[in-house]
């Protein structure tokens, strides 16, 4: 980055707003889209939540993600969903399914889009289709259930079927193709076009990559690095970094966004009951 800055910041002066603002809307389907996963998955495990009380307990937990560790979101989110009757062990089972989601899909969306965009041969990238058995029952039960041991908690009475993981896997599926699109039109408002395959290969590899980096916050610097790297590979370098750091900075502006949200709409809710208590008196 240090290297390119110069060229980064003439990048930079030619800057196309409403294609920033596009891929802010993009980001924001994209990370709705995940939620829906996440609430998928928890309706499988027995706790079914309203979209907008599942919205706000997602996105204020999602903002854990910015502290080290993994662990945060975990911790926020289960203690936002006693409030709403949702065992802590049905939220640490939705979040650990929702990262094997994600991170299946990923690795299956970047092995395919990365073939299509000449960066991988088809042989290789047709070897991660099997990975979609991964998210079958059997595969989920030994996933929950070591995960259980780990914990040393009981077994899981309750798994999700078939038909919640196609669900959640599809919600995963819109999610990804928000994230390339907004990639792609971030490349685009700096003048660099990228097809859609290389910006979701690039995305969702450069995903799989931060995820795996457990010591940083949200992936931040692994997936950063991963996804300029890719990217380079069809465009020119300054705007790759460009469209990466505009990337990240609108990721973080709509999980601030999403999470403000919540919290406010958590706070009136808290406000309303107290009033209609006091209305009862």
């Amino acid at each position: 980055v240090a290297r390119q800055w110069t060229e980064v910041r003439r990048t930079l002066d030619r800057l196309e707003p409403d294609l920033v603002a596009l891929a802010l809307c993009l980001v924001l389907v994209g990370q709705l889209a995940s939620m829906l996963a996440w609430r998928a998955l928890l309706e499988g495990l027995g706790s079914t939540l309203r979209v907008p009380v599942a919205g706000r307990i997602f996105f204020v937990g999602q903002l854990g993600k910015y502290l080290p560790g993994s662990v945060w979101p975990v911790v926020a989110q289960a203690e936002l969903g006693r409030d709403h009757g949702v065992p802590p062990r049905a939220s640490f089972a939705a979040v650990t399914l929702f990262l094997w989601v994600h991170l299946v899909t990923g690795g299956i969306v970047a092995a395919v889009t990365l073939a299509t965009a000449g960066v991988v041969p088809w042989p290789v990238s047709l070897l991660a289709l099997p990975g979609l058995a991964l998210l079958a029952p059997t595969p989920l039960a030994w996933l929950l259930g070591r995960g259980a041991r780990i914990v040393r908690r009981r077994p899981f009475e309750r798994l999700p079927d078939t038909a919640t993981m196609r669900r959640a896997a599809s919600w995963a599926a819109a999610m990804w193709i928000a994230y390339a699109a907004h990639l792609a039109a971030a490349l685009t408002a700096f003048e660099a076009g990228a097809s859609l395959a290389l910006a979701a290969g690039a995305f969702a590899a450069a995903w799989c990559a931060g995820f795996l980096f457990l010591i940083a916050p949200a992936g931040a610097g692994a997936r950063d690095v991963a996804m300029i790297a890719l990217l380079s590979i069809g465009v020119a370098a300054a705007p790759a970094i460009a469209a990466v750091l505009a990337s990240r900075l609108l990721l973080t502006l709509a999980d601030v966004g999403w999470g403000l949200a919540g919290i406010v709409a958590g706070r009136r809710r808290a406000a309303s009951a107290v009033a209609r208590s006091d209305r009862r008196r």
